[in-house]
């Protein structure tokens, strides 16, 4: 489906719209011109609002989240529906939404539930079609991780980041369980087992399988093993019933040993991860002023909202009320919200290296809790040893105390050295371990069968758990290099994508400037990523400047270079991303622009965009009459908001719309400001007359010129015709009589006590109508005009000829 276009907006009810304001566009482009307060902004936070569902500068707290609050229009009755309805090339996603108030609430619903239609709006959420003034330099003032944070979000880079991450994850948590549960050591330590029972460095299950079979041949059974699954069966066959116990005597003393030769081979790894969280604790601990600064996080966050907003312009802080320009205010801001970030991301870490700590801790712990548990612990002769493991069980419990110690509460927590498990202890457990299996071993010396049964059951759990270790160890090595594989890849295309993007976008943003910025020291700008061990961690922009590369622009340009940067920025970014909308609003973009660089950026939008529906809103007088001028034969629509108590803001009404009115108002003796109607539309026609036929009037300044009245044109136009042309003798009881009527349209414009019948009202209108008949061809639909003068025969004309009046220059 082709990006969409507008055909017509129709807004009541809502900012400053109390009537209702109507933009029939047509997929026209349009140039709005609005003083301040009359209420061009209106359009653009209703169209924010539909496509978002918010309006962002009216976000807070005192609104509302959404900027509901403020939306619809005051003065609109709670019975009233406020509305934007919005037409599209496609059809399909004509869609009207209205805010109203229900049960005291404020609710909103859309007409157009089409699943098209919505996944249209979620699309268009991530494209640029709007632009505040108050927005031109949030991306280059942003921080290097909020640059990158935002061109992902356009792109969809988030996404692949996060995949990135979660592969980065994995692979580290892969490595991490290899080296904390050193399945080399474990499997060494029942090969020590295999070498006590069977006295051989067991290789394979063969070899296994020989060595049982060798240590069965005294008891002459007349059979062998052929395969693992046979040693049951041997065991069933010379296992006494008194052999359960020593079986399991025996395998609790080697069972304990073992865990504390597992234990022994921890106690690096365990004193190393300590050493990590005590290094990270004692870190941010010692910067107790930047913790503390974490709880003006959100105050901070606010201001710097405010900041972007426009919502605060005033050159002094808004708290401490200082002295302080607002953009260096708002700089200011951001460094000190990115000094709490990064004290944050501390936090992470420290939190992170704690978590995976905890995790080890727990199942040494969990372990050893379950050999406390054993049955031969309760027997008096292990009081000993249980007192031993005991020890061992509170010198892990003391890691987990120091791990829920506060950190905010400025506290010291303990050393590795303090808490390190002393290998004494340890060595003393397996002591008494060896001393008591020593002693069950004795107690059979004599007894060959159970001596082998033991060493066969104790041979086969060993050898069991060397082959689970090594299935376990080869999955993970697997996993883990099957994810390296995948990762290093995965950054490889990542890398590549985002620098063909980066240097694609960057071109089209320094094509906008220099266009905006020609014969400038200023070139080659571009976004660069940042990276820190492998990671993707921001963006900065760096240009040449006088031929040295330097960064950021907001050390060398100035105001009028940083929003133009932005412009920049805001349109490569509409070039770039937007697929599902052809327009783009931009909302008093200029206002702190030169003259010069004014004049660029509306070539730059008439040369670069004219296939885009553009919809600009200015207060700048100038810079509307300079767009008016050159988008005139553009297919551009030209209009202006206008605001009155009763409508609201609304648009001037046109000429031919207005004509219309006027006429249905006299055909249906409807008398209510039909005058100020007539006064309105005869000033509109008179002031095309006095442009086109070179009229002098009075000079006045800047909008005193707009709003000439129709005494003063009429008067001037008169005096003209008559020392130019002959032809307008007869006129003139028709130029007098059009003189005294416009006493009757003033009079029904203000507050008076006279009343104009509708008789007086039609006969206003009838001279209005001849006047503009002298002057207007309905063959070619031109004013008669000094453009089209006849040099030779001394005659002004038409476009056509078929008008035309003899008109000395």
């Amino acid at each position: 489906m082709p990006a969409v276009k507008i055909k017509n907006i129709h807004i009541q009810g809502l900012r400053g719209v109390k009537d209702e304001l109507v933009l029939p566009l047509e997929e026209k482009s349009i140039v709005l011109y609005g003083d301040n307060g009359t209420g061009k902004s209106s359009i653009t936070d209703s169209i924010e609002w539909f496509y978002y569902g918010k309006i962002a500068h009216l976000s807070g707290e005192e609104i509302g989240k959404l900027g509901l609050e403020a939306l619809r229009n005051i003065s609109l009755p709670d019975d009233k529906k406020g509305s934007l309805e919005i037409k599209y090339s496609n059809s399909s996603l004509n869609c009207s939404k209205n805010i109203e108030i229900k049960k005291g609430i404020l609710k909103t619903d859309s007409t157009n539930k089409n699943t098209s239609f919505v996944e249209f709006i979620k699309a268009s959420q991530r494209e640029r079609l709007i632009l505040h003034y108050a927005e031109l330099v949030n991306f280059i003032l942003s921080t290097k991780t909020e640059k990158l944070a935002n061109v992902s979000e356009i792109i969809g880079f988030s996404e692949v980041t996060s995949t990135r991450t979660v592969l980065k994850k994995a692979l580290n948590d892969l490595a991490r369980e290899l080296k904390n549960k050193n399945l080399d050591g474990t499997i060494n330590i029942q090969q020590g087992n295999l070498l006590k029972q069977l006295n051989q460095n067991i290789t394979s299950e063969p070899h296994f399988i020989n060595a049982i079979n060798e240590l069965i041949s005294p008891l002459k059974l007349g059979k062998k093993i052929e395969k693992f699954s046979d040693i049951n069966a041997i065991i069933m066959a010379i296992k006494k019933p008194t052999d359960n116990t020593i079986i399991e005597q025996q395998s609790f003393y080697s069972g304990i040993r073992d865990h504390v030769g597992k234990l022994k081979l921890k106690i690096d790894s365990f004193d190393e991860a300590y050493r990590e969280y005590e290094t990270q604790y004692n870190k941010l601990s010692g910067d107790a002023d930047n913790l503390k600064k974490i709880i003006l996080n959100d105050l901070l966050g606010a201001g710097e909202k405010i900041l972007k907003e426009g919502h605060y312009t005033d050159s002094s802080c808004p708290l401490c009320l200082q002295p302080k320009d607002s953009k260096y205010l708002l700089k200011e801001i951001q460094e000190r919200i990115d000094d709490i970030k990064k004290v944050r991301a501390e936090q992470k870490k420290l939190s992170d290296i704690k978590t995976q700590f905890e995790a080890t801790i727990k199942e040494v712990a969990y372990d050893v809790n379950g050999l406390l548990k054993n049955k031969y612990f309760i027997d008096p002769s292990n009081a000993k040893l249980k007192a031993k493991v005991e020890i061992v069980k509170n010198a892990l419990s003391k890691y987990s105390q120091e791990l829920i110690v506060d950190i905010a509460a400025d506290k010291k927590i303990k050393t590795s050295a303090e808490l390190k498990i002393k290998p004494n202890s340890l060595n003393e457990v397996e002591a008494i371990c060896s001393q008591k299996y020593d002693q069950l071993k004795s107690q059979i010396k004599d007894d060959k069968a159970t001596d082998i049964v033991v060493k066969i059951e104790l041979s086969k759990s060993a050898y069991s758990q060397i082959e689970a270790l090594k299935k376990e160890k080869e999955l993970i090595e697997e996993q883990k290099a099957t994810f390296e594989i995948i990762y290093a890849d995965f950054v490889k295309k990542q890398k590549e994508g985002l620098e063909s993007f980066i240097n694609n976008f960057s071109g089209i943003i320094n094509e906008y400037y220099q266009f905006m910025n020609p014969e400038e020291q200023i070139k080659e700008i571009k976004l660069k990523t940042i990276e820190n061990e492998d990671e993707l961690v921001g963006l900065t922009v760096s240009f040449k400047y006088y031929d040295s590369e330097v960064s950021p622009p907001h050390k060398y340009f100035s105001e009028s270079h940083l929003n133009c940067f932005g412009l920049a920025f805001f349109l490569a970014s509409v070039r770039a991303f937007n697929k599902e909308n052809k327009f783009i609003l931009m909302d008093d973009v200029i206002s702190s622009f030169d003259a010069n660089h004014r004049k660029r950026f509306a070539d730059l939008l008439i040369e670069k965009f004219a296939e885009y529906q553009i919809i600009l809103l200015t207060h700048e007088k100038q810079w509307f009459d300079y767009v008016k001028s050159v988008v005139q034969n553009k297919n551009w629509q030209i209009s202006e908001i206008k605001w009155s108590e009763a409508k609201g803001a609304h648009l001037e009404e046109s000429a031919g719309s207005l004509r219309q009115r006027i006429e249905y108002k006299i055909t249906n003796n409807v008398d209510d400001d039909l005058g100020n109607n007539i006064r309105v539309y005869l000033e509109h026609i008179l002031k095309n007359i006095a442009s086109t036929l070179k009229v002098k009037v009075e000079f006045q300044f800047n909008d005193k010129n707009e709003d000439r009245m129709c005494h003063e044109l009429l008067s001037e136009l008169k005096g003209k015709a008559a020392k130019s042309s002959t032809d307008f003798t007869v006129y003139s009881p028709l130029f007098g009589r059009t003189l005294a009527s416009t006493f009757i349209a003033n009079k029904d414009s203000h507050d008076s006590s006279f009343n104009p019948s509708m008789g007086d009202l039609k006969a206003l209108w009838k001279d209005a109508q001849d006047i503009e008949n002298l002057f207007y061809c309905v063959t070619c639909q031109k004013f008669v005009s000094l453009k089209y003068y006849d040099e030779g025969n001394k005659k002004v004309k038409c476009k056509c000829g078929a008008k035309e009046y003899s008109w000395k220059k």
